[in-house]
């Protein structure tokens, strides 16, 4: 991650990651609607859509106070982490430019709702950013994700979404 936020990205044409919000939101709501129908449960993912405006002007407020602009891979997940001998190789990006804490945040996210958090510390710490900065993306993240109300923990993550702590990290 820290080689790829290295890159110059003056000369990158890549979308702005705070441009994609929108997008995203409208996604998340999507895919709540599905989840709903789906599994017949009409108040899946409420806490998450309880908090999309919150998580609206929670980026708004990191983006007027940048930390930098960087490439992001965009899709930092599991997923995309794959053992090369005694080396790890990332692949399958989305690129986007952007506060690389955002980066941090998209691979928190993919873990257990109960260590999303302790993860982004962790990154945060190793990659030298701002944890607090790191927390405020990855609460963003959580909120678009219990909206799309798709993971086995869902349960945990919408307790995590009610707690004052993590409420405090999107004021």
């Amino acid at each position: 991650m820290a080689r790829l936020h290295g890159c110059d990205a003056s000369q990158q044409e890549f979308p702005l990651i705070e441009d994609l919000y929108p997008e995203a939101e409208l996604q998340a709501r999507r895919d709540n609607a599905y989840e709903r129908r789906s599994r017949r449960d009409a108040r899946r993912g409420e806490a998450g859509l309880k908090l999309l405006r919150a998580a609206a002007r929670t980026i708004e407020a990191l983006i007027d106070t940048p930390s930098g602009r960087t490439v992001l891979h965009g899709d930092f997940s599991n997923k995309n982490i794959l053992s090369a001998g005694a080396a790890f190789v990332v692949i399958d990006p989305i690129p986007k430019l952007g506060d690389p804490c955002t980066d941090v945040a998209n691979y928190a996210i993919t873990q257990p709702a109960d260590q999303m958090f302790d993860t982004a510390n962790q990154l945060a710490h190793a990659l030298d950013l701002d944890p607090r900065r790191t927390e405020r993306w990855t609460a963003v993240y959580a909120v678009l994700q219990d909206c799309q109300a798709w993971r086995e923990d869902q349960a945990v993550l919408d307790g995590l979404l009610q707690d004052a702590w993590f409420r405090n990290l999107l004021a």
